[in-house]
This record gives structure tokens, sequence and C-alpha cells, in this order.
């Protein structure tokens, strides 16, 4: 999965053009999710895309938040069921440093 070359919402972690890979097997289910780690995810019910963000839980269900807080506020995922709002975990990422 490539990032946007717009996607300014997960910076500094992750740049816009910044090449991430997914796992789609995590994860497998409740007790595998790390809260405040990176997934892709879909950002509504009809989404056939994703985005790439960190997800938090708490006692009302999932949070999704970038890194760029100051332009990109955290929401209430659209639903707290895992398998259709994660498509699976950012586990590498890659930047090209020669347009750096």
């Amino acid at each position: 999965l490539q990032l946007a070359k717009d996607a300014t919402s997960m910076k500094p972690t992750l740049e816009p053009g910044d090449i991430v890979l997914v796992d789609r097997d995590d994860p497998r289910g409740a007790s595998d999710f790390k809260s405040g780690k990176i997934y892709a995810v879909r950002m509504g019910r009809n989404d056939e895309g994703c985005a790439v963000k960190r997800l938090h839980g708490d006692s009302g269900g999932l949070i999704i938040s970038s890194d760029n807080t100051k332009d990109f506020p955290p929401q209430r995922a659209w639903t707290a069921d895992l398998q259709k709002l994660i498509v699976g975990r950012v586990v590498w990422g890659w930047r090209n440093l020669l347009e750096a």
C-alpha cells in the first residue's frame, strides 16, 4: 500500500508517498488487537479504500487517530467490529530518501 502524495495525517511517522506493508492476518481476533498501533482501516461502512491510522480501544469502542493531531483530530470509529473496520496491521514502512 502506498500512501497518497497528499496524505499528511500520519506525519512525522509516515510521510506522503511512503510504502507500507500490511499484515492482513493481524489481528486474528479481539485478543490480538493492540491499542495504539498502526492499522490500515476502512473509514466508513461503504468505503472501498482504506487509510493508515492509529487505533485506540476505550470503554466506548474504538478511536481512530492520526499522528498529525493538529490538523486531523481523533474520531470515533464507525464500528467496534474489528473484522469490518481493520484491513490489517501496518508492520513495515519504506521511504524513498532520494526525494528527501
